[in-house]
């Protein structure tokens, strides 16, 4: 292992007065109140619907409440993800959820879904809304498209280099988030079908069975198989811990974590780790990694190390974990024989082991357990056990936990629950005491400041009296400052801790005029400390109308609860209003030259709809110097469509954002008559803003009239329908968009799905799609499920083709 040293860059001189936000994953009440007692400035976690991780035990209404006061209480933020695509009957039941969620004093909900996060901003306009990674957010096009609908803040892609991500702070006043360590998907964000596509369970609808963690057989052009790593398509998980810097000086305001499956003890290592060097580069303006904590990364949760390859713009194959896709650990050592028939082994160790640690051994199998036997041999081999299963000379040893390790991060959160306990965390607080002439004695408490504080503090300030004391006798001291500072200090089990007790009008010497008991001092301070506690829960009252600013306080009126579900009501039936109906058929080509060729199926023809053809607005030049053509509408008269029209992709970086910048005027122009298709929130905005006739794309992920109606308000005439939308009957759907490149050409999942990779002329990204998409294109069962399940927000019906 080797020391990182991260100094300031050319622009620490401008570092950011606050902290960035630790913004740390909870998927149960240890892993929030691990994240809270390590340091972290704010949680997210899942409700009990509506979020992206079905899978993870997700917080019921009332341990939510307890959660969010516990957290608010010590001055960190609680963010709630309803982070999926919703069909339009489920949009009243999120709506109501996200009141309660308002009400509960939530700080900012994470959101996908455009549809949703127009109702919510209409019924609670005061409520944050951060634009999640699965909305695709990978250009400052997108995130100032993001600031016209009104969210708060954006949480970029994970794809994005250091430059991009700089240049998006630098350019935009948007709030922006970045995930800095933890798992990633292979596929951006919000663009991925293949787990819908092989088992039917769908990753924006909370229920990913992460397909691309399974092993696949990789095929040339040829058919023949390639020697490739068994899970082409699994990649290490994420660490940005040598770049804080770098990012703190880009201007990112949140740091966040992934993880809501994982363990406290993990949440509470990385929460740890990560606090340790924000606030070190903070105070200082450099840091160096230590080795013990880059290894405790490791040894929490690493798939055979880390990978920084998007940050760097290097997605190549360094990046992926190889054979095996889980937790790896870190080798410690090789196996040297088994003894005899035993279930002991003697290992030649590199690293320290003990009873109690997880072991693996990464042979032709994986054999693994806790070690329970443990003995030093001579020739410095040692034997472990109880390890059953084959096992060669010459394995390697993996460990796979530490028991010290897991003991000393449940250290952090054991025995404490959201209402008792010794806990770490406390928030500082500064007590101002005066006696009056009359002697009653005053106190006042409020939050300390904190400089570099992630979040302001709120505006709290609290009292407690208790008196009059009658003065003491000349030549009697009364009671001293010092025992009044020790007795007002004492902040025992709760939430606090005094860092200052301020002396004003009464207290001129250093002991008081009048005698105070030590029992009137606790009592105060009891009374002062509990009204503190209440005074930082936050609870709103819901908004009356749209537009209306919320009240804070405890509680509502039953008339304003009422108000609030009436409003509901209109918000969901006025996004019902104004259904599509069927009347266009569209192909949408990953190529041109496909295009050009391609034969309307007679059942198409004879179905009496306008026929559309999609091609690669990327591809324009090359059009122009082939074919002679002006415009689309002059090409689509050499093809069997009625109108061909040049789209946008749903991810745009490298090659084809390049293209568009460069050629857009030229690409308005070609497409004056016929409009353009764009998959992506930035462009469509654009090309809408210049004059162009735009239409809404799948990477959008239209899912509901209200997200149509959104798309609609950023100048689309109407939007084709999600990919959550699509069946095998719809041809070769993008099933993966990725900034990583597989080798090979065709994949072979468990399942037999046949898988092509296809790397575009026009664009970096590669697209993963059905091999015989093409062979699987159905008209007939293709209308029929628009017309069930498209038809009220999208009157489109859509092949892909390759």
């Amino acid at each position: 292992m080797t020391h990182t040293e991260t100094t300031k860059n050319h622009r620490a001189a401008v570092r950011p007065v606050r902290s960035p936000e630790l913004l740390m994953p909870a998927g149960g009440t240890a892993q929030f109140i691990a994240a809270v007692e390590n340091g972290a400035d704010a949680v997210y976690v899942g409700g009990s619907d509506y979020n992206a991780r079905a899978g993870a035990h997700n917080f019921d209404r009332e341990e939510l409440r307890e959660a969010v006061d516990y957290a608010h209480k010590r001055g960190v933020q609680v963010h709630v993800t309803m982070n999926t695509l919703l069909r339009q009957e489920e949009l009243e039941g999120a709506l109501e959820y996200a009141a309660f969620l308002y009400e509960l004093g939530i700080d900012a909900l994470i959101v996908q879904d455009y549809g949703l996060a127009a109702v919510i901003r209409e019924a609670m306009p005061d409520f944050p809304l951060h634009m999640s990674t699965q909305a695709t957010a990978q250009d400052l096009r997108t995130v100032e498209a993001a600031a016209e609908l009104g969210y708060q803040r954006v949480v970029l892609s994970r794809e994005l280099s250091l430059e991009e991500i700089r240049s998006i702070c630098g350019a935009s006043d948007m709030e922006i988030e970045v995930f800095v360590h933890g798992a990633i998907c292979i596929c951006y964000s919000g663009q991925c079908q293949l787990s819908r596509f092989i088992g039917g369970r769908s990753g924006n609808r909370g229920a990913c069975a992460q397909p691309c963690r399974l092993p696949y057989r990789t095929l040339g052009e040829d058919g023949k198989p390639e020697r490739q790593p068994r899970c082409p398509l699994s990649p290490k998980d994420l660490d940005y811990l040598d770049h804080l810097g770098e990012l703190i000086d880009a201007g990112v305001c949140s740091f966040k974590i992934e993880g809501r499956m994982k363990s406290p003890e993990y949440v509470a290592v990385v929460t740890r780790i990560y606090r340790k060097y924000i606030d070190r580069y903070m105070e200082e303006g450099r840091y160096t990694v230590e080795d013990l904590d880059r290894e405790a990364l490791e040894q929490i949760f690493s798939r055979g190390g880390f990978t920084d390859a998007y940050l760097r713009g290097e997605p190549d194959r360094r990046m992926m974990s190889g054979d095996i896709p889980k937790h790896q650990g870190i080798r410690i050592g090789k196996v040297v024989k088994r003894v005899g028939n035993s279930t002991l082994v003697d290992v030649k160790l590199y690293d320290h082991l003990a009873i109690g640690d997880g072991v693996e051994i990464q042979g032709k199998k994986l054999v693994g357990n806790v070690v329970t036997y443990y003995k030093e041999l001579k020739g410095g081999l040692t034997r472990i056990g109880d390890l059953k299963g084959p096992v060669s000379h010459g394995d390697p040893l993996f460990r796979i936990s530490s028991g010290h390790q897991l003991e000393e991060a449940r250290r952090s959160f054991r025995g404490l629950t959201y209402r008792e306990g010794k806990y770490q965390r406390k928030r500082g607080i500064v007590i101002s005491l005066r006696l009056s002439p009359e002697g009653m004695f005053q106190a006042e408490a409020e939050p300390a400041r904190e400089e570099r504080s992630a979040h302001p503090l709120p505006a709290v300030r609290v009292s407690a009296t208790a008196g009059p004391f009658d003065p003491v006798s000349e030549g009697v001291r009364g009671t001293s400052k010092e025992r009044i500072r020790e007795a007002m200090g004492k902040t025992g089990g709760t939430p606090f801790r005094c860092d200052e007790v301020r002396f004003g009008t009464g207290f001129e010497g250093e002991h008081a005029p009048v005698s105070i008991r030590t029992a009137s001092l606790n009592e105060v301070r009891r009374r002062l400390l509990a009204s503190l506690e209440e005074a930082l829960i936050i609870r709103r009252s819901p908004a009356a109308a749209p537009g209306g600013p919320a009240g804070m306080n405890s509680g509502c009126a039953g008339s304003e609860a009422g108000s609030f579900s009436r409003l509901i009501s209109r918000t969901i039936s006025g996004a019902a209003a104004g259904g599509n109906s069927l009347h266009r058929v569209e192909f949408w080509f990953y190529d041109l030259e496909t295009a050009l060729t391609f034969r309307i199926p007679r059942e198409v023809r004879d179905a009496g709809l306008m026929v559309r053809g999609l091609v690669p607005a990327a591809g324009l030049e090359r059009l122009r110097q082939e074919s002679g053509v002006r415009d689309y509408c002059e090409l689509a008269a050499r093809t069997e469509f009625d109108e061909l029209v040049p789209y946008v992709t749903n991810v745009t970086r490298g090659r084809e954002s390049a293209f568009l910048e460069t050629h857009f005027e030229d690409i308005c122009e070609a497409a004056g008559e016929t409009g353009i298709s764009c998959g992506q929130l930035g462009w469509l905005r654009s090309f809408a803003r210049a004059g162009v006739r735009v239409y809404g794309d799948f990477g959008l992920n239209v899912y509901n009239r209200k997200s149509a109606e959104v798309i609609r308000s950023m100048g689309a005439e109407w939007s084709a329908p999600s990919l959550e939308a699509m069946d095998r009957v719809n041809g070769a759907w993008p099933l993966m968009t990725t900034a990583y490149r597989p080798a090979g050409t065709y994949l072979i999942s468990p399942k037999k799905d046949r898988l092509r990779i296809r790397r575009a002329k026009d664009r970096s990204e590669t697209i993963l799609l059905p091999a015989e998409g093409n062979m699987n294109l159905d008209f007939s069962a293709a209308v029929r499920r628009a017309k069930a399940e498209t038809a009220e927000y999208s009157p489109v019906v859509r092949f892909y083709y390759v």
